[in-house]
């Protein structure tokens, strides 16, 4: 995955230089290169984008390419320094003669491969003296350079035996193959480097691995990897069809696969040139030599619809293989080749027994887009018994952008509508659907308005989800009637319906914040205009983050996400002193726009932020107007107060029991205080919310309480036990707070803090205050803490992480010592647990989901490109594993992209 950005940037480099057209604009391109490589902006790989430019011929790429060689960027000096034989005039010759003699080892080398390209073969001392350095890298480069030498001296060095490095023995056998020396036998020499691999990294006697098989695999093959990529990198750039086809079987290597010069990412270089090899790879009879094909096969970039055809027959039977890993990776494939022909095998994978495989089914059949897709994916939702496969196809058929997707998927959300009372399961799904009909566009916002008049309550507010998110023309006067009412809350859907426009609403925006007078208003039409193009609206959006009032800065960060604003970074990082909300909304907006300055302006407000701070629990009455299942109520009346005890998740825990009270006919309630009981919440509405009884007699508070627990830890097997019992408590016993910390004792004992300690993970923050109690906060000098928080902030408020609304994070620590810092995004409370803790908050509560484990964090050895994954736990059968990629910019990290892993 972070290759596939590398991959990307490079081609996008490509294509600024050597797009076709007008001069003007090849000049504006070859100015913008220019620019990119003085600067060393965004530059993955030296020596292919300096080769590029320096085939554009303009009078401008050779002064470039000076400036390069005397600029403080070694492997951009080294690189200009090899590619000065193209102009082979005085002023050059002695440049690359100074270099050849006083320069740094690398440049030496390639200043001496140019002037021997001149046929001032005198230069080949310089290469004689390289060849022997004790630098294995310099040496690596000499062979390379000899390699590209048609002179007899270049060939009697070669013929020079090696050094036994591993290194000198590929790049040996690789100038030995250009200069044609025995051929088959130095094709043999690679081959056997690049798949000298253990068994165990070949999944040797697995039939259907799981990630947890390959991640074991990749351990077992970091032993002589070093030598695999270089033998990788050798074959890659003999760019011939044997040399490709052993290529091609080394894409098994599970420990280069993330790694920049992979097999898989080399090949993706190569062309339609791939395409043979990577068919052959397929039908090879090891697991892992068509794991690793497969996988190279999503990466192919070929010319033709014809050439893509050709994988449908080797993709076709991978899909059908007993290796889920395989069945998966042949369907990712599939989907981004947009194989029309491979559809009816698709269709039938919807019916697979294995969820994983009819997920990227669905997912596949959406991205290809076929002309029967609506109707299978749809077809398949009514039957299709696992959530996380409905998730799948609900989000395929928004995709697509179906007309028929509201009427056809409105008797869906019916009964979910109803379900939802008493299921958080039903509830989220529901979500799913009303974006999926919201894909109808102006079919789902009519749908919406017609049924609007007839519904109330969470029924309604569902048709108007459904409104804000269709992008509907219809929804415009809707929306703008609420927003002349109050100022919006920044998520209300009348703020975000604006996001589902399309540009063609500009001119009717337009004409909007012209006759529009609420401040707030114009702030949100200024933010849909800037991001329809109308680039001088961005103004209004700064004026709201510069504004004194506490709500329009709220909007303001809020309204930010996404815009890049010139100038916004500075005063987003000052909003992350405000208040928790305030904060969270300007931390999302830095991490959308996602530069160095941004990430490090967030990483330098993080430790005073208000994000570190729990923010107010609000409390909601559940007690008057409709009932609902999730928040079970009794009232009770002393005197003149009437007293509530209801279940809610103040502390991310469903069915905690809390008590209230008001003395004034219910117009102002008291702070609600946790009474200490509990009991089993199902996401699935299929274990009963508690019963109970409340009777409050001056300061005697009884509750007769029927509860649930999980009487073993087996989360996706429970086995549960109702009881009874009467509890007697003294009132003033619920405000014990023995370390004064503002969180009460009984409060504690939920939260696994100390009561006896104001500051349980001695962070200088009391509990009461503190969002992740249990956690010190990240070390910013080590990368380590840096690489988790950006890695998991960046998942987080790119929205695919977690369901909106939760109140509870848990972070599952690893045996051990291992250090998890604070994660200060999350907006609620975030508790960092042990397994055993975990398992007894999940017993107690059915708490303890969602969960966040942190697997591998990975650096590499240059320190400039890492990884980290992050494993979701949604609920005990809905698992979700992410891989994070990060790059260095200059002294600090920020993330480059975001991907799923396969199970």
């Amino acid at each position: 995955m972070i290759d596939a950005i590398r991959r990307s940037l490079c081609l996008g480099m490509l294509g600024i230089m050597v797009a076709a057209g007008p001069v003007r604009g090849q000049s504006d391109r070859v100015s913008r290169m220019a620019e990119r490589l003085l600067q060393a902006r965004d530059i993955p790989d030296w020596e292919q984008a300096i080769h590029v430019f320096s085939e554009i011929n303009d009078p401008r790429v050779l002064p470039t390419l000076f400036k390069l060689i005397e600029g403080p960027a070694g492997p951009a000096r080294a690189e200009a320094a090899g590619v000065l034989w193209r102009y082979n005039t005085k002023e050059v010759r002695e440049k690359l003669v100074a270099l050849s003699q006083q320069a740094d080892p690398a440049t030496r080398v390639e200043a001496a491969k140019s002037l021997c390209l001149m046929k001032f073969t005198a230069a080949l001392s310089t290469l004689e003296e390289t060849l022997a350095s004790s630098d294995a890298e310099v040496r690596a480069r000499t062979w390379r350079a000899l390699a590209q030498i048609p002179e007899d001296g270049a060939r009697r060095l070669i013929e020079k035996p090696p050094r036994a490095a591993a290194a000198d023995t590929v790049w040996s056998a690789f100038a030995s193959y250009l200069h044609d020396r025995d051929r088959p036998a130095q094709l043999e020499l690679l081959r056997k480097t690049l798949l000298n691999l253990p068994a165990a990294a070949l999944l040797a006697g697995k039939r259907d691995p799981r990630r947890a098989d390959l991640d074991e695999a990749a351990r077992a093959a970091e032993k002589g990897l070093r030598g695999r990529l270089d033998a990788a990198q050798a074959l890659f750039r003999l760019q011939d069809g044997p040399a490709l086809e052993i290529l091609a079987l080394g894409c098994a290597d599970p420990a280069a696969a993330e790694l920049p010069g992979g097999p898989a990412r080399l090949l993706a270089r190569a062309g339609d040139a791939a395409l043979g090899p990577v068919v052959g790879a397929l039908a090879q009879e090891k697991l892992a030599f068509r794991l690793g094909a497969a996988r190279a096969a999503a990466m192919l970039n070929l010319s033709t619809e014809a050439r893509r055809g050709a994988l449908v027959e080797a993709l076709g039977a991978a899909m059908g293989d007993e290796s889920q890993m395989l069945r998966v990776r042949a369907i990712q494939a599939a989907a981004a080749q947009r194989l029309q022909a491979i559809v009816p095998r698709l269709e039938a994978a919807l019916r697979h027994d294995d969820a994983h495989t009819r997920s990227e089914a669905a997912r596949a059949i959406s991205a290809i887009g076929s002309d029967g897709a609506f109707a299978a994916l749809l077809g398949r939702l009514d039957t299709e018994p696992e959530r996380s496969v409905r998730r799948a196809l609900y989000e395929s058929i928004s995709l697509l952008r179906s007309s028929e997707a509201a009427k056809s998927l409105l008797p869906r959300l019916k009964p979910l509508a109803e379900q939802s009372q008493r299921s958080a399961q039903a509830a989220e799904e529901a979500s799913w659907c009303l974006q999926a009909m919201a894909s109808s566009g102006e079919a789902a916002a009519q749908l919406a308005l017609r049924l609007l008049p007839k519904l109330d309550g969470d029924r309604e507010q569902m048709m108007i989800e459904l409104l804000a998110l269709s992008g509907g023309e219809s929804g415009l006067a809707f929306f703008m009637d609420r927003l002349r009412e109050a100022p919006p809350d920044p998520e209300d859907p009348a703020v975000r319906f604006f996001d589902s426009l399309n540009d063609s609403f500009a001119p009717r925006l337009r004409q909007l914040i012209e006759s529009e007078t609420a401040m707030w208003i114009r702030v949100i039409l200024a933010r849909a205009l800037y991001r329809m193009g109308q680039t001088e609206f961005g103004r209004g959006v700064l004026w709201a983050l510069r504004h004194e009032d506490r709500y329009l800065r709220k909007l303001g960060a809020a309204l930010s996400r996404g815009l890049n604003l010139p100038g916004s970074v500075e005063l987003l990082g000052g909003l992350m002193d405000a208040d928790p909300a305030t904060a969270g909304y300007a931390a999302r907006s830095l991490f959308a726009d996602g530069s160095s300055e941004a990430i490090r302006v967030y990483l330098e407000r993080l430790p005073q932020s208000a994000l570190r701070r729990r923010a107010p629990v609000p409390l909601t009455n559940y007690w008057d107007g409709e009932s609902r299942a999730l928040h079970p109520t009794q009232k009770d009346f002393d005197a003149d107060r009437v007293w509530v005890a209801f279940a809610d998740d103040r502390l991310g825990r469903p069915y905690d029991l809390f008590l209230t009270s008001s003395s004034d006919a219910g117009k102002v309630w008291s702070d609600p205080v946790f009474t200490g009981l509990t009991s089993f919440a199902d996401p699935a509405g299929e274990v009963p919310p508690p019963t109970f009884s409340l009777k409050v007699r001056g300061r005697d508070v009884t509750v007769a309480w029927t509860s649930t627990r999980a009487q073993s830890p087996d989360a996706v097997r429970p086995q549960f036990k109702t009881q009874q019992r009467v509890h007697a408590f003294k009132y003033q016993d619920f405000f014990k707070d023995r370390d004064q910390d503002g969180l009460r004792d009984l409060e504690e004992q939920a939260l696994f803090t100390q009561a006896a300690n104001a500051d349980s993970d001695g962070d200088g923050l009391a509990d009461g205050e503190d969002k992740n109690p249990l956690a010190p906060p990240p070390d910013l000098n080590r990368d380590e803490d840096v690489i988790r928080v950006l890695a998991f902030s960046h998942a987080l408020y790119s929205g695919t992480l977690l369901r909106s609304g939760s109140r509870l994070l848990c972070v599952a620590l690893p045996p051990g010592s291992a250090r998890v810092p604070e994660l200060a995004a999350f907006a609620g409370l975030v508790l960092h647990l042990r397994p055993e803790a975990l398992s007894a908050l999940w017993q107690a509560t059915g708490a303890g989901f969602p969960r966040v484990i942190f697997g591998a964090t990975r650096i590499d050895a240059g320190s400039q490109r890492a990884s980290q994954v992050l494993i979701l736990q949604r609920d005990p059968r809905d698992r979700l594993r992410l891989l994070v990629g990060l790059a260095r910019r200059g002294d600090q990290w920020v993330v480059t992209g975001m991907s799923p892993e396969e199970p």
